[in-house]
């Protein structure tokens, strides 16, 4: 066993001692014969001293540490007879008596000749459930073996653990560690996760198998930190490790050095150096303990300070690690659109958020914690002084997982729900919510007795329309609505519980329409309006310029409230149809707190929509087409166009006659559609003398012109260095310049010009 303390040197920092009880261990120690082979360094016995001088107990203000060792002479035989229940002697821990403990415990001899647990387990449940203890304080079985009972009467045992200690266990929330080292154990784990398993599969506790027995102070310093409520730091080699941060900046608490040496029968030296501007403040000095397998030596420091201490130990070989007590603090956060945790309604969900953040000063979220919460009231104080509460409920715990960590903390949302005042159901009375944040089984934080937060609990009140869900009817037979079609129904509203104030029977409500799908507003009710009792109703999310008197609330007497109410959708203009369009009539008391907890149920409204026909569904698009249009031509038709001058003439002959045969002639009005569609007319080019169509001209401006030739004809220069622009069989032509139209039967000369 002395390889254990070859390999192992630890640091640990523990949280000062509170001012109240909050520690009950039972240690049931293993001394079978079979221990003087499988430790010979006696590390069993140590490992439980130094359990002892971690949680330090103080029987002055209640905690309480005992061992129950094995009994030397035990002896069944028989399964079908009653298992022994004695042990030896119970070595009691008492405030500033630790030697004596110290003493006692080394002194024990491994002579036992059976090995049973149920004695041990059996008079260490016992003990506990009559020791006085409060739900925040840890109760906790350490089960120290390297075996497992008799195999003769092991399944016998096994079924009373099962069926006995552990129902007892969960019942009184005592947790039940096992330190299960050597082979033997080993090979029969599956046993010791039996016992520390309840019937309905929920654990009692934690197993921790050591094969070859060199893991014994580790492990035991595991149990404490899960048991106590410690944050495990990673391990730290020796030689090389001189400095260990104790604060680690989550604690203000106090912090103790562990030092463990391999050497037989010797206590290692230890010391610590403060920071700059620290201090080492140790008002219980060096604790030491040591057996054949080596020793420790141990120091407390209180309210240690930021920053790097110096370690000094004559232990050059092991480790070093930090255990820092968890202490956090918790916040009740409302959940949105809710923004306060201070009013709730009897029999109705509470949704909370629960903040849990490290103490102030510290950053940043702490680790995930385990939560349980629960609703009490009638504060008082009990006999102790403490207070209590007459009712309280069972514990509830949030959804699993870790919680959300944000900057500020880790939140977690729980559902609470109080219960009627039983004697006057009536009437708010003052409810309280406790929550209990723990780290293994220590409760690192609370909102508990003094601290519970109170929470204003108003009589049951839950209003339901009847039906639940209805269709909107033009008629008796169920048809589909068309536009600016009208359908109805009617509710009731039953009222279960107590409407408030009933010497004021007068109670503001408001009424509004919303959808869980708010598309359906532009889509098959597209401006669709709706009435209750022939008043107009909102849409959530679409105020209307005025709003309606129900967006404003309209006061109802109880009589009024529970009569008959006829809820009517007109259809507007839908793009879709869908027979069971669905939306929603939601109701809210305008009285605090039943306006946060929507203690009206709404009524599912469902309206046949029948499908646009094909002018319902183009109308629109259509009118806009044809107004664009409209507007088009508009435009194009008002657009400036160019026109011939009222003395616009032409000259055309034979190019072979004389050129005195080229008399002026007036254009000759063209058709009128072309002016009348928009477009720039065209008036004809006639060869007189032989009635032939020549072409056609029609004005660019004042100078230039178009000449469309007729077929057959094209226009060239008179002049060879004059080009003609031609253009989609449009020839551009100057005023007063003489052309050649040019055809079959010969050329014409040709000239635009003014009278």
């Amino acid at each position: 066993m002395r390889r254990i303390l070859a390999t192992t040197t630890l640091l640990v920092g523990l949280a000062a001692a509170p001012a109240a009880a909050d520690g009950h261990v039972r240690v049931v120690l293993d001394l079978s014969q079979s221990m003087q082979g499988n430790d010979p360094g006696r590390m069993a016995l140590l490992s439980t001293v130094l359990l002892h001088d971690l949680a330090r107990p103080n029987s002055t203000r209640g905690d309480t540490f005992k061992v129950i060792p094995f009994a030397r002479n035990w002896q069944w035989n028989d399964p079908t007879a009653a298992p022994p229940t004695r042990n030896r002697p119970q070595i009691v821990a008492l405030h500033e008596r630790r030697a004596d403990f110290v003493r006692q415990v080394l002194g024990l001899s491994y002579d036992a000749r059976m090995t049973y647990f149920y004695p041990g387990l059996l008079e260490a449940v016992t003990d506990l459930e009559r020791t006085p203890a409060s739900i925040s304080d840890v109760r906790a079985i350490v089960l120290v073996t390297d075996g497992v009972p008799e195999p003769r009467t092991r399944d016998r045992e096994l079924q009373l653990i099962q069926d006995q200690i552990g129902p007892r266990l969960e019942k009184a929330n005592i947790r039940l560690y096992v330190l299960a080292f050597g082979t033997e154990a080993f090979g029969n784990q599956g046993f010791f996760r039996q016992i520390t398993t309840s019937a309905s599969g929920l654990p009692l506790g934690e197993p921790f198998f050591d094969p070859q027995g060199r893991e014994l102070l580790s492990n035991m310093l595991t149990i404490f930190s899960r048991t106590f409520g410690y944050s495990k730091g990673a391990l730290q080699r020796l030689p090389g490790a001189r400095t260990v941060d104790l604060e680690g900046s989550i604690t203000s608490g106090a912090s103790v050095a562990i030092v463990l040496s391999d050497q037989p029968r010797t206590e290692p030296s230890l010391r610590l150096s403060p920071p700059a501007g620290g201090a080492v403040s140790s008002p219980d000095g060096v604790r030491s303990a040591a057996t054949d397998g080596g020793g420790y030596s141990l120091q407390w420091v209180l309210s240690p300070n930021p920053g790097s201490y110096g370690l000094a130990t004559d232990a050059v070989r092991g480790s070093v690690a930090v255990l820092r007590p968890v202490e956090l603090v918790l916040e009740v956060l409302p959940v949105p659109p809710r923004n306060q945790t201070e009013r709730a309604i009897a029999k109705t969900p509470f949704p909370l958020r629960i903040r849990v953040k490290l103490p102030s000063g510290a950053k940043g979220p702490p680790g995930p914690v385990d939560l349980s919460f629960r609703t009490a009231s009638g504060r008082f104080k009990n006999e102790t002084g403490e207070t209590d509460f007459q009712e309280k409920s069972h514990f509830g715990s949030p959804p699993a997982g870790t919680g959300k960590a944000t900057p500020e903390g880790r939140e977690y949302t729980i559902v609470a729900e109080f219960p009627e005042h039983k004697q006057r159901p009536d009437q708010p009375y003052a409810g309280y919510l406790e929550v209990f944040a723990r780290s293994g089984d220590k409760v690192v934080g609370s909102l508990a007795g003094d601290r519970a937060h109170r929470v204003e609990v108003h009589p049951l009140l839950a209003i339901t329309p009847v039906p639940l869900s209805s269709y909107a009817r033009r008629d008796a037979v169920q048809q589909d609505l068309r536009r600016r079609e009208e359908g109805c129904t009617e509710i009731r509203l039953e009222v279960s519980g107590r409407l408030p104030h009933p010497d004021k029977p007068s109670y503001p409500f408001r009424a509004r329409i919303t959808a869980a799908d708010p598309a359906v507003f532009d889509r098959e009710l597209r401006r669709a309006s709706f009435t209750l009792d022939g008043k107009p109703l909102d849409i959530e999310g679409r105020p209307a310029e005025e709003p309606g008197p129900w967006s404003k609330s309209l006061k109802l007497t109880k009589e009024q409230l529970e009569g008959v109410h006829k809820l009517c959708v007109r259809v507007g203009r839908p793009t879709v149809g869908n027979p069971a369009a669905q939306v929603s009539l939601a109701f809210t008391l305008q009285e605090d707190p039943y306006d946060d907890f929507g203690v009206v149920k709404p009524h599912a409204l469902k309206v046949p929509v029948a499908e646009p026909t094909f002018l319902e569904r183009w109308k629109a698009l259509l009118l806009t087409g044809l107004t664009l249009l409209g507007l088009a031509a508009l435009l194009w038709y008002s657009r400036p166009r160019p026109g011939f001058p009222p003395d616009m003439a032409y000259s055309v002959g034979r190019e072979d006659a004389p050129v005195e045969d080229l008399v002026s002639r007036p254009l000759e009005e063209g058709s009128p559609f072309p002016g009348l569609l928009g477009l720039v007319g065209e008036r004809p080019v006639i060869a007189s003398v032989e009635d032939r169509l020549l072409g056609r001209v029609r004005p660019v401006n004042e100078e230039l012109y178009q000449m469309r030739p007729a077929r057959g004809f094209r226009v060239e220069p008179v002049e060879r260095e004059e080009q003609i622009p031609v253009q989609g069989g449009l020839a551009t032509l100057a005023a007063r310049r003489l052309y050649r139209l040019r055809g079959k039967d010969g050329s014409y000369l040709f000239r635009l010009e003014y009278q």
